[in-house]
């Protein structure tokens, strides 16, 4: 456990570590609570990234949980608009 880990608990952590930039749509937000923290670090990357949208929404689809890849590309264009992600 690290340092911070031990300074606020390690329920306050994994309750941080659960959050995703911006606004993410609700079922974006009930799929990603309900993936492990694992699952949750193999994904972000793609989320944020480059991989299609039609991809990450079949996978999420395979894990039990239907997010559209509309609502994807629509949660990745806000947060370009914000400054979150890169263009």
């Amino acid at each position: 456990m690290t340092t911070t880990q031990e300074a606020r608990g390690a329920p306050e952590a994994a309750q941080e570590a659960a959050t995703l930039p911006g606004t993410p749509p609700q079922k974006l937000q009930a799929a990603w609570r309900a993936l492990s923290p694992e699952r949750q670090a193999a994904l972000l990357p793609h989320l944020l990234g480059g991989t299609p949208a039609t991809r990450i929404e079949t996978w999420l689809e395979r894990a039990g949980h239907r997010v559209s890849a509309t609502r994807l590309k629509d949660y990745r264009r806000s947060l370009r608009q914000d400054g979150a992600i890169d263009r």
